[in-house]
């Protein structure tokens, strides 16, 4: 006879062996990777659900000068790539991106919203890394009232580039090189300013638009001196500027004082750089591109509830920008050769890449409003077991039906 302990001993050896076993068979059907743990499938709802920052909090918000707004906000994340405002007029769909900032790094802060006209608005903050975006609550409404701010439409200026780096040019010791996150797709120019502790901006470049998502200028034979930089954006309604960079010197060991650089006239703002270098031929302009950031219906027309579906593209699915809607809210989009479609402008639905100064196309008719079925004057008598109504339903356990009891109409 087995003893009681060798079988007891047995048993929990096969037990463990089976849920060894068990355990790396089920590994494996979801994936073979050596090492590989179960909140890694699917990637994709891990990254978002655990590797987006963290959302902020919109804590408080205020009319500012009687024709502005500002907003504060918590950040509570530390993992951001940068922060994006957005405003909504009050009755409109979509929030619009008015504001971009770099990294934040989980401490309160306020933005100022300015020169606006007579309107209610709500704000969001979103704070965006590789992984996605996470948003705050939405503002409670600010309410623009002051009859000296006019009723005119909101100008639709170019979002603001971000200075991302400043560098010295290996073995150009008086060059600095500024990098730039160029965050408009409207813009008409870029524009380069340098300033010198408390003398006023110098504009060293006025350059075509950028045509991408970033961008660098290279400020050659500097002066000895401390130097900081902005970057703008510009269109018929407005400029944009960067933040302030950080302050870089310039020594006159490095450079020395005759190291002026004779083919650049500093001038003063509007006037475009002169320069006696051979010029660079200009790239051709990429055609616009519009790539959805989630999964996106695509409508026959630029509004949800008037336009029906024409498909829906999954997220990271590109489609060519051939036009625009006449309020400029919608990209009307070609889904195939003579389809066309419309999508948002919003930045949480998808994003543009390329040239996209596209023509203001002529809006679908919108499809009729369906006219409600109207209750009809007499209703079929539920009791015959007849589908006397034609809803393949027999008309006994049919709600829209009388009782024969009832000789009510």
């Amino acid at each position: 006879m087995m003893k009681s302990g060798l079988l007891l001993k047995w048993t929990i050896g096969i037990l463990v062996g089976l849920l060894v076993l068990g355990g790396a068979t089920a590994m494996a059907y979801y994936y073979d990777k050596p090492g590989y743990s179960i909140i890694d499938y699917p990637q994709s709802i891990y990254e978002s659900i655990f590797k987006k920052p963290k959302a902020p909090e919109i804590v408080d918000q205020k009319v500012e000068g009687g024709c502005g707004a500002r907003v504060w906000w918590v950040d509570n994340a530390l993992d951001e790539d940068g922060v994006r405002f957005y405003r909504r007029i009050v009755g409109q769909p979509n929030f619009v991106a008015i504001q971009i900032t770099g990294p934040h790094a989980g401490i309160p802060g306020s933005f100022d919203d300015n020169n606006l006209p007579v309107g209610t608005y709500e704000y969001r903050v979103g704070v965006f890394n590789e992984y996605g975006t996470s948003y705050s609550n939405i503002s409670e409404q600010i309410v623009i009232d002051n009859d000296a701010c006019g009723n005119e439409p909101l100008p639709i200026e170019p979002l603001n580039p971000v200075i991302t780096a400043l560098e010295r040019v290996k073995d150009q010791a008086c060059t600095v090189r500024v990098y730039f996150n160029d965050n408009s797709t409207d813009e008409d120019g870029i524009r380069i300013y340098r300033s010198e502790w408390n003398d006023p901006d110098v504009l060293l470049a006025d350059l075509p638009p950028n045509n991408g998502p970033t961008g660098s200028y290279d400020d050659t034979n500097i002066p000895p001196g401390h130097y900081t930089y902005q970057v703008s954006a510009y269109n018929t309604n407005g400029e944009s500027f960067s933040q302030l960079s950080d302050e870089i010197e310039i020594t006159e060991q490095e450079c020395g004082q005759a190291n002026l650089n004779p083919g650049i006239v500093l001038v003063t703002p509007n006037i475009v750089l002169i320069s006696t270098a051979t010029p660079t031929p200009a790239a051709q302009a990429k055609a616009c591109v519009w790539k959805a950031v989630l999964n996106v219906f695509v409508r026959e027309g630029p509004g949800a509830s008037l336009y029906p579906e024409i498909t829906a593209v999954e997220s990271g699915v590109e489609l060519p920008v051939v036009g625009q809607s006449e309020d400029e809210q919608f990209w009307a989009v070609e889904l195939q050769p003579g389809v066309i479609g419309y999508v948002s402008k919003a930045e949480k639905f998808g994003l543009t890449t390329g040239d996209c100064t596209v023509p203001i196309l002529k809006d679908p008719k919108a499809p009729p409003t369906p006219v409600p079925s109207q209750v009809p004057a007499s209703l079929p008598q539920c009791s015959d077991g007849v589908d006397n109504d034609g809803d393949r339903v027999v008309d006994m356990r049919d709600t829209g039906c009388r009782n024969p009891t009832d000789n009510s109409e």
